[in-house]
């Protein structure tokens, strides 16, 4: 058995994998189109007796994760031949990729599982997923009339579109726990997923204020993406798609949990539908310190932590975390100096990422405090919050 990366001539297999994993098996040959998104360097394989059998991917992404940029490690297209299923190969794979995400610096890693208990196995702990709200042009007739001076509304497509788009969407979404950016997607990813999609700008003395990247098929249109910085951005942006009357009936979103479209709609002659996404998001840490510095957080003081992390030993170890003015500073601690918190892996990512009260992490068995103090104070340091991610992986 060996484990590596791909090579660019191998991409067509690793695809076959994917194809037999998550699509419909087809015999015809592989048009380029459809790989040029996949980055040999993100792609690591098993071959077992010369034949590639298991692969996954490592995507180099980032990630807000309370209000701090972290590098982000974005897993996809996990996949083994069915005979060769039921070996550890998944896991071996991870060892590898956990590996290389030290390398590349990435502290935190995500996934959408087939199996969230497989995954928890190893270190990944389970948060919302995004929800997405359809509904139809009626709602945003509201919206229509001239756009005042000043203003003007861009129809774009293509890869300068897209590089315009992301600019602004890469600051603009930071306002978002757990939203991932992609801006520094290789080019082959970039162009795939520029193609059939098409690019709205508005602009307000040549500076964008809303931005939105959706396709549009038959008499619907799907929206990626969406941001406004202002009221009057979002006007302009729903005037855009009120002007589909006659030619668009339905449109869907994604939306952030908690979100009151409501007030975004007026005499909508059909009924919303609003769907959670299947599945939850799972994360995990990958390298304490950098995951934990420079957060965004309320309150001062100090703790001291032990981890253990089976699958990733570099983080076993104790820590302090110390908070001041707001932010936080995570650093190596002395082993002598008794711990104020005992966790796993899991525990530290859910306090991270705030997917769990602290109550029930230490319910769970993943977290021990030696003071009730100790856990009034992680818990006011580290709410439980939403995540809201759109790209898709």
């Amino acid at each position: 058995m060996e484990i590596r990366k791909i090579t660019q001539e191998e991409r067509k297999k690793y695809h076959r994998i994917s194809q037999y994993a998550f699509g419909n098996w087809q015999d015809k040959e592989i048009d380029e189109d459809k790989i040029k998104w996949m980055n040999p360097d993100e792609c690591f394989v098993i071959i077992e007796n010369g034949e590639m059998v298991s692969g996954l991917i490592n995507h180099n992404l980032k990630q807000n994760v309370r209000g701090s940029v972290k590098q982000l490690s974005g897993i996809g297209n996990v996949a083994t031949y069915p005979e060769y299923r039921n070996k550890g190969y998944i896991k071996t794979l991870f060892s590898s990729a956990f590996e290389d995400m030290r390398l590349k610096k990435q502290s935190v890693s995500m996934l959408q599982p087939f199996k969230e208990s497989f995954y928890q196995k190893l270190g990944y702990v389970s948060t919302n997923r995004e929800m997405k709200l359809k509904f139809h042009v009626s709602g945003i007739q509201h919206y229509l009339g001239e756009i005042p001076d000043d203003w003007v509304v861009e129809r774009k497509t293509g890869i300068e579109a897209q590089h315009e788009f992301l600019s602004y969407y890469s600051k603009t979404v930071l306002k978002w726990h757990g939203i991932v950016i992609y801006d520094e997607i290789h080019q082959g990813f970039k162009e795939h997923l520029a193609q059939n999609t098409i690019y709205i700008l508005v602009k307000h003395n040549n500076v964008i204020k809303a931005a939105c990247c959706y396709k549009k098929k038959d008499m619907k249109i799907t929206i990626h993406d969406i941001i406004w910085t202002d009221l009057e951005s979002r006007k302009l942006i729903f005037n855009y798609f009120a002007r589909h009357r006659d030619q668009v009936g339905d449109f869907e979103m994604p939306i952030p949990m908690g979100t009151n479209f409501f007030s975004w709609f007026s005499d909508m002659r059909s009924q919303y539908e609003l769907k959670m996404c299947e599945g939850p998001w799972m994360v995990r840490i990958v390298d304490v310190i950098d995951s934990f510095n420079d957060l965004k957080i309320s309150g001062n003081g100090s703790l001291v932590f032990n981890v253990t992390d089976e699958m990733c030993s570099w983080n076993s170890g104790n820590y302090e975390l110390a908070i001041k003015d707001g932010k936080t500073e995570m650093k190596r601690s002395d082993m002598n100096i008794p711990a104020d918190v005992t966790c796993d892996i899991k525990g530290l990512t859910a306090l991270l990422y705030g997917s769990l009260e602290v109550e029930e992490i230490i319910d769970r068995g993943w977290m021990e405090t030696m003071a009730e103090n100790d856990k009034v104070k992680l818990q006011e340091w580290f709410p439980t919050l939403l995540l809201f991610n759109t790209f898709q992986f």
